[in-house]
């Protein structure tokens, strides 16, 4: 029955030995499996990454041969350091206050 296995494939990922691979939150990789971006199988309530399915994943997001990673720049211009502008008009995040609890008036 051992000879049936083949020993030299490595295991695939679980979410949490993804999320460290990739530097990044376990909430991500399950957010990337929840919008369908990553491939994946159940073993119960495991869920686990093929190794296959991360490659593609890696395959598919590395932009012109470079992995994003590779393309971020190692010194920021000087212009960086100035702050930008609050964005105004529909681009801005609305805050939306919460409901004003009703009072309910004491009898005496």
């Amino acid at each position: 029955m051992a000879e049936d296995f083949d020993l030299t494939i490595p295991p695939p990922f679980s979410v949490a030995k993804l999320a460290e691979h990739w530097g990044c939150s376990p909430s991500m990789i399950r957010k990337l499996i929840n919008q369908g971006r990553l491939g994946h199988f159940r073993i119960g309530i495991l869920t686990r990454i093929s190794r296959a399915s991360v490659e593609e994943f890696e395959r598919l997001n590395t932009i012109g041969g470079v992995p994003v990673k590779a393309m971020e720049p190692k010194t920021a211009p000087a212009e960086a350091n100035v702050p930008l502008p609050a964005p105004s008009g529909p681009a801005a995040p609305r805050i939306i206050p919460r409901k004003r609890r009703r009072r309910i008036p004491i009898e005496r």
